[in-house]
């Protein structure tokens, strides 16, 4: 299959040509744009960031149409492979297409800004997101705050806790463990002990790490 020759080449830099002469052979006839994204997504499955680059290379030099979907899986890649300046490259790439960023887009990007433990740029995403008139979901403040949690910045992570409250964002574990461990990082113990009973009115499971953190918080 294409997906088999594609990972035999590797995805390097250096190996574009071949990879170029690969997909010229394979599309000879034209390219459908959803056999090319059900590649590229496949590419994502595989972690194979780099060839993933490639291809979505190949259909800018080869003036062939590139969507949301092409975009996604790609963005997806670089996020499992770590490669969060990579994504971000093609964040600016799609800001200046005619490609429209949807939620899911953000969220993978600034997926990859906290596990690359960007908080910055996380920031500056959900800034972009807002310009933008972008929809916010649960998974891209999660992010954000897990990401200003770790980088030490418990202010802001509490400031972005707040927001999701004004903007009536979903909540769900994950957004609350990352704002109690902020406050443990604050020394905010009576916030943190908030935290807990909200979680309770908002319906909201609590978890060991939730109570780990609360417990680490009341400590300091």
């Amino acid at each position: 299959s294409l997906l088999q020759k594609l990972l035999h080449l590797g995805g390097a830099p250096e190996g574009a040509d071949a990879v170029f002469g690969t997909l010229d052979l394979a599309f000879a006839e034209g390219i459908d744009p959803r056999t090319s994204a059900r590649i590229l997504t496949q590419l994502a499955h595989n972690r194979d960031s780099g060839m993933a680059l490639l291809v979505l290379s190949w259909h800018e030099i080869r003036k062939c149409e590139i969507n949301g979907y092409h975009y996604a899986a790609v963005l997806h890649a670089c996020a499992r492979a770590n490669m969060w300046m990579k994504a971000l490259h093609l964040v600016t790439l799609m800001l200046q297409s005619t490609v429209k960023m949807d939620t899911m887009h953000f969220s993978t990007v600034i997926s990859a800004c906290e596990k690359g433990g960007q908080w910055q740029k996380a920031i500056n995403l959900v800034s972009v997101m807002e310009r933008s008139s972008v929809e916010f979901d649960t998974i891209a403040f999660n992010a954000t705050i897990s990401a200003c949690q770790k980088g030490g910045r418990w202010k802001s992570a509490l400031q972005l806790f707040a927001v999701i409250l004004r903007r009536k964002v979903q909540l769900d574990t994950m957004t609350f463990n990352a704002a109690i461990s902020a406050c443990e990082w604050g020394r905010k113990w009576h916030k943190a002990l908030q935290l807990v009973g909200d979680m309770a009115q908002c319906k909201v499971e609590s978890g060991t790490i939730t109570l780990s953190a609360a417990i680490s918080a009341c400590k300091v």
